[in-house]
C-alpha cells in the first residue's frame, strides 16, 4: 500500500492552517495465519484473517485533531469474527490537543462507553536513527513499548512508527501524539498497520472533545482492568485445580 506521491506536495506547500485538513489512512491485518489459528484455538471462536482494511479519517483544525473509523456496510455473508474488527472495536476513537497537550480516547468496555484522558506526556518515545523513505521523502523511525496485561499473561506490547520531522501538520492516528511531526505510517506489534493514504483541503467537520460516556485517566483505567484480569485469572486458576 503506497502513499500518493500528491500528498507530500501538500503536506509541504501549505504553511498556514486556514482550512480544516482531513487525513485518510487505512488499516490492515498483517498477521498471519498461524497466530489466528492460535486465537481461535485458545478461546474457541472463529476469527478470519481475510484482507479487509479498516478506513480511518482524522479530521485537524490546526489546533485539534479527531480520528475515527469510517463505517461501511458488511456484505459478509460468514459469521466468522473479523481480525481486525477486534481491534476497530476495541481502539475506539481518539481526540488531541495541541494547546492542552492532552489525549482522549472514546471506547466501550465492559458493557460501558469510557472516556479514557491522557497526556502526550504518557507515551515515552524513543527516537531511533532509523530512516526509512515512504513516497519520497525520509521519515524518522520512533518506536515505545507497553505491558500488555492479557487475560493468561502479561506481554509486551511493542508500538513503531514512521513520522516525518518537523512537518507542517503535526498529526497521528490512534492518538499516538508526543512526536514533532505528522505519523505516515504505525505498526502494532507486528499484527496490524495503518498507513496514511490520502490528504484533503478544506473539509467541514466539527472537531470537539467527546461528550458521551464516563471520564476516566488512562492509569485508572488500566488499574481497574488489571483488578478485573486478576479475578479472571484467580478464578480460572481455582476451576484448573478442581479439574485435577
Amino acid at each position: 500500500m503506497k502513499i500518493r506521491s500528491t500528498l507530500i506536495i501538500i503536506l509541504l506547500s501549505i504553511q498556514a492552517y486556514t482550512q480544516n485538513m482531513v487525513f485518510n489512512y487505512k488499516l490492515y491485518s498483517i498477521a498471519d495465519n498461524t497466530n489466528i489459528h492460535k486465537l481461535n484455538n485458545k478461546f474457541g471462536i472463529s476469527i478470519s484473517n481475510q484482507n479487509d482494511t479498516v478506513e480511518y479519517k482524522l479530521l485537524f483544525n490546526g489546533q485539534e485533531g479527531l480520528f475515527t473509523a469510517v463505517d461501511k456496510l458488511n456484505n459478509s455473508q460468514t459469521k466468522d469474527i473479523s481480525f481486525i474488527d477486534i481491534f476497530k472495536k476495541t481502539q475506539g476513537d481518539f481526540y488531541f490537543n495541541h494547546e492542552t497537550k492532552s489525549i482522549e480516547n472514546s471506547q466501550e468496555s465492559s458493557m460501558k462507553h469510557w472516556i479514557i484522558t491522557s497526556p502526550y506526556s504518557q507515551i515515552n518515545w524513543v527516537i531511533t536513527n532509523e530512516i526509512e523513505e515512504i513516497a519520497g521523502k525520509l521519515c524518522k523511525k520512533a518506536m515505545y513499548t507497553k505491558e500488555d496485561y492479557g487475560l493468561r499473561e502479561t506481554k509486551i506490547y511493542t508500538t513503531t512508527v514512521w513520522f516525518i520531522e518537523n512537518s507542517a501538520y503535526t498529526s497521528a492516528p490512534f492518538g499516538l501524539m508526543g512526536l514533532n511531526g505528522l505519523i505516515v505510517k504505525a505498526n502494532f506489534n507486528n499484527r496490524f498497520e495503518v498507513i496514511l493514504d490520502d490528504i484533503k483541503t478544506n473539509q467541514k467537520g466539527k472537531v470537539a472533545p467527546f461528550t458521551k460516556g464516563r471520564r476516566i485517566t488512562l492509569d485508572e483505567f488500566n488499574a481497574n482492568t488489571k483488578v478485573k484480569i486478576d479475578d479472571y485469572r484467580k478464578r480460572r486458576q481455582e476451576r484448573i485445580s478442581m479439574d485435577k
